[in-house]
Formats: C-alpha cells, structure tokens, sequence
C-alpha cells in the first residue's frame, strides 16, 4: 500500500492544481507510479478561511473532478484532510472536527514559516492531543533550522511527524529525519505536490530507496492505520 499523505490536489482551492483537468493530471502521475491513496491536504489559514465555507469548497472541488473524470476510472483513491496552521487559538476553532481528515481524528498542522511559535501554540497543541486528536506534523524537515525545539516538544507529548520527500535532499537533513524514522516518530510521507509537477513525484518515488524498505514498509502501515477509518472516494 502506498501512501501519499500529503498532496496538493483538489483545483481551484490554493496555490495547488488550478482546475479539475490539472486535477486529473496529478491524479495520472500518482497512479503511475502506483500511489493507491493521496490524502488532499489543501492549506488552511484560520485567520482567513472559514470552517464551514471550506468544507463546501473541498466538495465542489471533489464534484469538479468527477465531472472531469466521467466514467474514467484511475484506481486511486482520495481522502479529504486539510493542512491547517498551527495558531495559539488552534484548540478552540469551532467545528475543528470537520478539518481532520474525513472520517478520522488526523488532525495535519502546519508550522508558520516566519514570526514567533512558542509556549502558547505549544500549548494549544497539547490540548489537541489531549482531547484525542491524531496530531500529525506536517512536512517536519522543512522547520527543522528555525522548530527543532519545538517539533521534538510537541513529539515527547504525543504529536507524530509526516516527512516530505524533500526533506532528503541534504546528508544533514536526511541525517535527522533518519533519526525521527529510526525513533518511531514518522507515521507518514508525502510528496506535497501541487499541481503535476513530475519532480515531486520522481523524489516521492526514491523515498523507500533513501530511507530502506523496512523502514518504508513500517512508514505506510502506520499511515494504513490512521487512515482505517477514512471516508475514502475511488477515483
């Protein structure tokens, strides 16, 4: 089974795939290289979006790729999840349960890329845990320089971490996200492709390669079973 937990693909919703046929391209190049589950984790901002307008969103963009499918069928299936940042007030967003992935309590936060992320977002987050959210991690590696500290606190208190394929691009990198994997700490991959760049893809694919297949083989069935309850759309 192979997992794709992180993908940018629903059309029209950020800066992912434009519109359904771009849609459908992406969804060709993850069965291609045998991807049989992509999780689309479209990008979130509380500070902007509403709970309620982006579920709709997210279902008129599913409706769009059926309509630009027809009677095609890929062999793929979708789950619907959202990639949401991570704020001090994350804990008490109303209607918080529709932004997990559907059907489940994964809950994918995303890290700011500037500004302070200290004790009162670290905080926010325990709740989360606390409450019985599956906290995950989204793309770690990339905050590694500025969140080690914190990505290593919110693990010790139950987060898990999902890794991009680029986050192997650099020995030093990949030297710590080996450490995460080897600790137990990674439940997912992901190609965090958007729209249907074959880059993201061609380096998703080497992941197994780079990491070892055991190591992938555990990765996936960690993913298999925080999805077990997912309301998965055969694609």
């Amino acid at each position: 089974m192979l997992i794709d937990f992180h993908s940018h693909i629903l059309p029209a919703i950020d800066h992912g795939c434009a519109d359904a046929l771009e849609a459908e391209q992406q969804l060709e190049l993850m069965r291609s290289n045998k991807t049989d589950i992509a999780v689309a984790t479209p990008h979130f901002y509380p500070h902007i979006h509403s709970t309620s307008d982006y579920v709709q969103n997210i279902d008129a963009a599913v409706a769009e790729i059926r309509s630009r499918l027809g009677e095609k069928k890929l062999g793929i299936s979708l789950a619907l999840g959202v990639e949401v940042l991570a704020c001090e007030t994350i804990d008490r967003m109303p209607d918080l349960d529709k932004l997990c992935i559907r059907g489940t309590r994964c809950l994918l936060l995303e890290m700011p890329a500037c500004g302070e992320w200290g004790r009162l977002q670290i905080e926010a987050v325990k709740n989360l845990i606390d409450d019985g959210y599956d906290v995950i991690l989204a793309h770690i590696g990339r905050y590694m320089r500025r969140y080690e500290n914190q990505i290593d606190t919110l693990i010790a208190m139950g987060a898990m971490a999902q890794v991009n394929a680029e986050a192997f691009s650099t020995r030093t990198l990949r030297r710590k996200m080996m450490a995460y994997i080897d600790g137990g700490y990674v439940c997912a991959l992901g190609s965090d492709i958007h729209g249907a760049d074959k880059s993201s893809y061609k380096n998703f694919t080497k992941m197994e390669r780079r990491i070892g297949a055991e190591n992938f083989k555990s990765i996936m069935n960690k993913a298999q079973e925080l999805l077990a309850t997912a309301e998965l759309i055969e694609l």
